[in-house]
């Protein structure tokens, strides 16, 4: 009888030990699986937060940190392109003008000669005069004129007369003229030809 009662005692106690590992271990299972699935509050330590651009998300039980790029953590700003440069536009005028355009006087002839003399004075004059004109410019062909006049040795005017004409690249144009004076008072017989410039072509230049 005693014996029976010492098995059976044995037994039970058994049953509960069993029992009791059984229970642990499935306490611990349930634990570990819902670390897993993160259906339980995850308590973070102070020690781990950070001050700097950061971002920290719990995933399947695990805190994760996320570092933040510039643009999102300042927002991308103002003023300034996203690779942190910034770009200045600078506007230069342009000056326009208007500039003569080069041109050459060449092979300039002058031929005078008293037709008349009376008491030793001349008092009939010709006077014939010319020039070549060259048109220096690459682009521009327009007018050239010019004022002839026939003048003593004291600067006075005896005669004028303006010449225009047409003068391409390359293609230099003759301007002559031809004057006649007569005066009975008398005729600088030294007079001779003067040339001005009265009309240059012009070109605009930027710059």
């Amino acid at each position: 009888m005693n014996v029976v009662m010492i098995v059976l005692v044995f037994l039970t106690v058994s049953s509960v030990v069993v029992g009791g590992v059984i229970l642990v271990n499935n306490y611990l299972d349930n634990l570990e699986e819902t670390l897993k699935t993160g259906e339980n509050t995850v308590l973070t330590d102070d020690n781990n937060l950070k001050e700097s651009n950061t971002n920290e998300e719990v995933i399947n039980g695990e805190i994760v940190t996320k570092e933040l790029s510039t643009s999102e953590s300042g927002g991308g700003g103002s003023g300034g392109s996203s690779d942190g440069e910034t770009t200045l536009e600078v506007t230069i005028p342009v000056v326009c003008k208007d500039e003569y355009i080069q041109y050459s006087l060449k092979n300039f002839k002058e031929q005078t000669e008293c037709l008349e003399d009376f008491e030793g004075k001349c008092i009939k004059f010709v006077a014939d005069c010319s020039v070549d004109v060259h048109n220096l410019d690459v682009n521009v062909e327009d007018n050239f004129e010019i004022e002839y006049s026939l003048t003593d040795t004291s600067n006075k005017k005896l005669d004028l007369t303006l010449l225009s004409n047409n003068v391409k690249i390359n293609s230099p144009v003759i301007f002559k003229t031809n004057f006649t004076i007569e005066d009975p008072s008398g005729i600088d017989p030294l007079s001779t030809c003067k040339i001005k410039m009265i009309t240059i072509p012009q070109k605009e230049v930027c710059a």
